[in-house]
């Protein structure tokens, strides 16, 4: 039974951070004027205040319930602010909602709490986020991209950043699953086809430019898989024993292409990590032959 009103509350911590922003601030002004005469037909602001205590309290099932209510009455009443507070407050825990349910897993029901959210407040990006990483889930990419899309042109930097990281991990987990799988010029024509789509939204990063010379380098294409690996180390941010994937490559499309001094160059960056065995044979076959 506990655990089941943990889950009910969802995350009691993530919420009121949420909150902070917008109910407990707003409440404070609206608090204030209601210590002074509450005039006939102003139900809504004791309605609004009586949400923010409720909130305040952790009773956020209640308060969202009284911040609905808060909305209605003020509509009503011609309240205009009322209602924008009321409603970025429901916006705020309907993602908080949401989060926490794709969190769980119930990626449906996250997707209703972030569709909530969007009706309550259009303009605010989390929610839109969210409602696209539920549709990501939920095997309905296609609408998902073109809500991330829109994120990314909603002026909230954080959101636009995220939607951008999710396109970009989106195309990528898909190139690379289909080079992991098998080496074969079909599997790397494939993997092309899902970066070249990215970039219909995104621009390329290190990731892209090393998978693109990955597959180049299947196909046969040496020059490009070449030329990609070099776009892709002059990307790269990360450390050493990372990059020297990259290296790694490059020093094959070398090889392949005839030019073994300069693939002997490439496989001793490569000798980092899970590479260090592969370019260290490459090295010594090179040697031999040399």
């Amino acid at each position: 039974m506990k655990s089941t009103k943990r889950a009910s509350l969802y995350n009691v911590k993530y919420l009121v951070l949420t909150l902070t922003l917008f109910a407990f601030t707003a409440g404070t002004a609206l608090s204030q004027e209601t210590k002074t005469v509450i005039k006939e037909g102003q139900e809504y602001k004791m309605k609004y205040n009586e949400a923010v205590e409720l909130a305040k309290a952790k009773k956020y099932n209640e308060a969202y319930a009284a911040f609905e209510a808060a909305v209605s009455l003020a509509e009503a009443a011609g309240d205009d602010d009322v209602v924008d507070r009321s409603n970025k407050v429901l916006a705020q825990l309907d993602n908080s909602y949401g989060t926490q349910a794709f969190k769980g897993g119930n990626f449906q029901q996250a997707l209703d709490h972030h569709q909530k959210g969007i009706e309550h407040l259009n303009d605010y990006a989390p929610n839109h986020y969210g409602k696209a990483k539920a549709l990501e889930k939920l095997d309905r990419w296609d609408e998902a991209v073109v809500i991330l899309q829109a994120v990314m042109e909603m002026g909230d930097r954080k959101s636009a950043g995220a939607a951008e990281n999710t396109i970009r991990g989106h195309y990528t987990f898909l190139a690379s699953s289909s080079l992991s799988e098998n080496q074969t010029q079909s599997s790397a024509r494939s993997a092309l086809e899902n970066l070249e789509e990215m970039l219909l939204y995104v621009e390329p990063d290190a990731d892209t430019y090393y998978y693109q010379a990955e597959a180049n380098k299947i196909i046969g294409n040496y020059s490009n898989a070449i030329e990609l690996a070099d776009q892709a180390l002059e990307a790269h941010r990360g450390s050493r024993t990372d990059k020297a994937k990259i290296y790694f490559v490059k020093g094959e499309a070398l090889m392949y292409s005839g030019s073994s001094s300069a693939a002997a160059e490439a496989f001793n960056n490569a000798l980092y990590g899970n590479y260090k065995p592969l370019a260290q044979h490459y090295l010594d076959e090179l040697k031999g032959g040399g």
